[in-house]
């Protein structure tokens, strides 16, 4: 009995032990199982999230493509055309091309006989391996007739795996368009052609950029230099660096900086301050400062074209701008003095010249001289049908838009001229303390010329530079079509020594522009008659020429046919006396013209300062004296909420697109998407 009791337990006890092996053998089943559908789902996961990554990388690259085309659409429907950009301020109502978008989300902008509106392609070939579907979002913000749109554009990244795995990511970025301060005003120098400074009396005193090659010669540039390949002027985008051109460190330029010149970047961390290098040196290629090189080979930055005055108009009238100036008094070809009164305008002046005749040449032209007591006043944004004289002090804030020519013949000085402390204890107080100073906008549909241009010392000096020849600064260049209006050809020859013709124009018909002369009259006059001894025998009638006269005595004036385009469309004789006899030593304005800004700044024993800002097509000034600082007015960098720059009213240009979001969204915000999946369930 007993063993019959013992293999009962034995056999009891096995069977436990196979139902305990059996448990165990499915717990590890199970474990083995759940891990491995872990390791699978974690597989797959890790797959999915590469692939979304790889799809949103897809994506922005379209994203950035559409950019760039939806930019150039826009650009070129505003009137860019390589480096020149034909574009007004008054630029509202441009932005409503940014209302029309298609049906489908696909085709952005306005189509008419000149334009093309921008249809967003999906790539033809696949992105990071990926496939990819692009279409403008679905509410793009434009409030009409403001200058500000703001575009979604939406993509999707499509990623197949080889064993059918899908994965798909949508980005959607709101892009801002936008116009603004052109980006040519951010320099204390650009040049649209050949840039160039030669000599070791000459400073600038912040950025210096050409839409093309530079060339610098011993002189100190206290910021950074820009070049740029532009096949416009045939330029390679080259930087030359002859006899040690140099730049200051922090306390040199301290020391040697004015009160006008911009601040430093370690006492006033703000966009515009001077990024100074480490030690004041020789200039060199490699040379850095705090961000970055000093010597930057860039893309050319369109430079707009002031076109057509009637827009410039409409845009002072809406801004109220407003000029008023006194009187003055000149010496006329006839030696008597002629006395013109002060005045005003609104907005836009049209009336007659210095001449008082609105029949002749200087009809629309202006003669501004302003006193310390009797300062010349603007208020924004004012323009002046014909040529601009000036001299004197200037008070307020805004911009004169001429229709020709300005000539500058004296000093041009703020009554309340901004300034910068070097160092300066408190950024905010003096940013406030700048904002409402004097700054005075020049801007010529023709040229500016500095100096009495009626001088022959002055033609001397500044021929060979702006004649064409082999010693010019000139490149041709193709001419904004309104300025036909003043004598520019579609394609200038690069000579400004030249008459003005436009086949056709003309008060005669000549095609060659008139301007105001003295007149001059032949009167019969008897001459007396010797013989071989020195003995009167008689008299005889000659013709000779004088001036012709008014009955009060004064220079009797008339049209000539053939001005030159440096040559103003007034009588000679304003410039010849009213200029500064000793020479020109300041200039506070921001100057920008359509072609050229060329003449004699300088006085003896001064340093010529100029404040503000230059821009043109070409540049030649020729200075005298102790030397020459140009000093950028880093009030004119552009920032939200810069009213300063608001008021002044200066020539604006398309802005860089910028993003105002970004973010991951639904395959359904994606119509390109959409109508994609649609199509495949049919």
């Amino acid at each position: 009995m007993a063993c019959r009791c013992d293999r009962q337990a034995l056999a009891m006890r096995r069977g436990f032990v196979l139902i305990v092996a059996l448990t165990m053998a499915l717990a590890v089943a199970l474990v083995v199982s759940a891990v491995a559908g872990y390791v699978s789902h974690a597989a797959r996961q890790t797959r999915i999230f590469l692939a979304k990554d790889r799809c949103r990388f897809a994506a922005q690259s379209a994203i950035e493509q559409a950019k760039v085309e939806i930019q150039a659409g826009f650009s070129a429907y505003v009137g860019m055309s390589g480096t020149g950009v034909r574009i007004d301020p008054r630029q509202a109502e441009i932005y409503n091309w940014f209302d029309a978008v298609s049906a489908d989300r696909r085709t952005i902008g306005v189509s008419d006989a000149k334009h093309s509106p921008v249809t967003l392609h999906d790539p033809t070939n696949l992105i990071n391996g990926c496939v990819v579907r692009i279409a403008i979002g679905l509410a793009v913000v434009h409030d009409v007739n403001t200058p500000v749109a703001e575009v979604p554009v939406v993509a999707t990244g499509i990623f197949t795996y080889p064993d059918g795995l899908e994965v798909c990511a949508t980005v959607q970025e709101r892009i801002c368009f936008a116009t603004g301060q052109s980006q040519v005003f951010n320099y204390a120098y650009f040049v649209n052609n050949y840039g160039w400074m030669d000599g070791s009396t000459i400073t600038i005193n912040g950025d210096m950029r050409a839409n093309g090659d530079v060339s610098l010669t011993a002189s100190t540039i206290n910021g950074r230099i820009y070049a740029a390949a532009n096949s416009e002027v045939g330029a390679t985008g080259r930087i030359t660096l002859r006899t040690s051109p140099k730049i200051k460190n922090v306390s040199g330029y301290r020391t040697a900086a004015g009160p006008q010149s911009r601040p430093d970047i370690e006492d006033y961390n703000v966009p515009g301050a001077y990024d100074a290098p480490a030690n004041s040196t020789t200039i060199t290629a490699g040379l850095k400062g705090t961000h970055g090189s000093s010597i930057v080979n860039a893309e050319p930055i369109p430079m707009p074209f002031v076109s057509d005055l009637d827009d410039y108009v409409e845009f002072a009238r809406e801004k109220d701008g407003t000029l008023s100036y006194p009187g003055y008094s000149y010496t006329d070809g006839a030696g008597k003095v002629r006395t013109v009164a002060g005045g005003s305008v609104d907005a836009h002046y049209a009336g007659a010249g210095p001449s008082g005749n609105p029949e002749l040449a200087d009809n629309g032209a202006l003669v501004l001289i302003g006193t310390p007591s009797n300062p010349i006043r603007i208020n924004g944004p004012v323009v002046v049908d014909n040529d601009v004289i000036i001299k004197g002090y200037v008070s307020g804030q805004g911009t004169i838009y001429c229709g020709r020519n300005i000539h500058i013949i004296g000093d041009i000085k703020y009554v309340n001229a901004p300034s910068w402390g070097h160092p300066d204890s408190d950024d905010a107080a003096v940013e406030s303390r700048n904002a409402s100073k004097d700054l005075l906008g020049l801007i010529a549909k023709g040229n500016i010329v500095v100096g009495d241009n009626t001088s022959s010392s002055w033609l001397s000096s500044v021929q060979k530079y702006i004649n064409g020849g082999s010693s010019s600064v000139v490149e041709k260049y193709a001419c904004d079509a309104s300025d036909a209006d003043i004598g520019y050809p579609a394609m200038f020859q690069g000579s400004y020594t030249a008459q003005e013709y436009v086949a056709g124009h003309g008060v005669d018909g000549s095609g060659y522009f008139p301007k105001v002369v003295t007149a001059t009259e032949t009167y019969t006059a008897m001459e007396p008659v010797y013989n071989w001894r020195g003995q009167l025998t008689g008299y005889r009638e000659v013709e000779k020429e004088r001036t012709k006269l008014n009955e009060d005595g004064t220079a009797a004036l008339s049209n000539m046919t053939g001005r030159r385009y440096y040559q103003t469309v007034c009588d000679d004789s304003i410039i010849s006396s009213l200029k500064d006899s000793s020479g020109i030593g300041q200039i506070d304005a921001v100057l920008y013209n359509n072609h050229g800004i060329f003449g004699t700044p300088g006085k003896s024993g001064v340093r010529f300062n100029l404040n503000g800002s230059i821009v043109c097509r070409d540049e030649a000034l020729i200075f005298s004296g102790n030397g020459i600082n140009f000093n950028w007015d880093m009030r004119l960098m552009p920032r939200v909420g810069n009213a300063t720059v608001e008021r002044l009213g200066l020539p604006v240009g398309p802005q860089k697109p910028y993003t105002v979001s970004w973010q991951e969204v639904p395959e359904s915000m994606n119509p390109a998407f959409v109508a994609m999946a649609g199509a495949g369930d049919d």
